[in-house]
């Protein structure tokens, strides 16, 4: 009966922590990155001096956001090994790694990736499978509980 719980447990549990884990990881790494286009805008002399203060205004509260978000995910991995083990960790960090690279390629080009649309190559692929990966890890964290 264990395994069988266990089973239906982390199916639905992988797709919360799917889910908490991309809106972490996007408001941590949005972040660190800034926007090509106010970046420009911040440095061209056309521009009114009210714009560049807003601009700052952003960069201001996009830092705080990301602190923010970077204690509230420090906090969510802490909490997760503390109650139930370091594999629902791992389980969770091959989430938030898996995501990174589309994140990246979402801010880079300024549109969200579409099944037509994806990229290519050898890092999206390892990427898509570690996000498979983790369903396992997390049925093996729970099923040693």
């Amino acid at each position: 009966m264990h395994l069988i719980s266990s089973i239906g447990l982390s199916i639905v549990g992988y797709f919360v922590l799917m889910f908490i884990t991309t809106n972490l990881t996007g408001m941590v790494v949005r972040g660190f990155f800034r926007d090509v286009k106010l970046e420009e805008l911040k440095k061209d002399e056309k521009t009114h001096p009210f714009i560049k203060q807003e601009i700052a205004k952003y960069d201001r509260v996009g830092m705080g956001i990301t602190i923010f978000f970077s204690i509230i995910s420090l906090l969510f991995l802490y909490l997760l090994y503390r109650y139930l083990n370091i594999w629902a960790v791992v389980a969770v960090l091959l989430l938030i790694f898996s995501r990174i690279p589309d994140l990246l390629w979402e801010i880079r080009n300024g549109k969200k990736i579409r099944v037509n649309d994806r990229p290519k190559g050898g890092i999206y692929l390892i990427t898509d499978m570690t996000i498979w990966i983790a369903l396992p890890v997390l049925w093996w964290s729970l099923y040693n509980l």
